[in-house]
């Protein structure tokens, strides 16, 4: 990549924000999105283990399809790593007028 930004996120700090989401209601998707069917099976075919030595795993049951899933959690990342950062401009650019006052 020349140029640009780049991001890092771990597979579990995106899963558990999606799951985080999904639980308190902010995220929902709506029945007539075409790949709505997709996107539950996905969900309930998708799995987390931790192993002996204490590492997280993420992954589709086999012979499942887990693409929808971690695509929506990359949007999500996004969208609040953008939500997050505006508000922070804000609050900053509040904070200097204020002083300025």
């Amino acid at each position: 990549m020349t140029g640009g930004r780049r991001y890092s996120a771990s597979k579990s700090h995106l899963i558990s924000m999606l799951d985080a989401k999904l639980h308190t209601g902010e995220l929902r998707f709506a029945k007539e999105l075409r790949e709505a069917p997709a996107m539950e099976s996905e969900l309930k075919d998708f799995r987390w283990h931790v192993s002996e030595a204490g590492r997280y795993s993420f992954e589709a049951r086999s012979g499942t399809h887990d693409d929808l899933v971690l695509a929506v959690t990359i949007a999500l990342w996004r969208a609040v790593k953008k939500n997050f950062a505006g508000a922070c401009r804000a609050r900053r650019h509040s904070s200097s007028s204020a002083a300025e006052r």
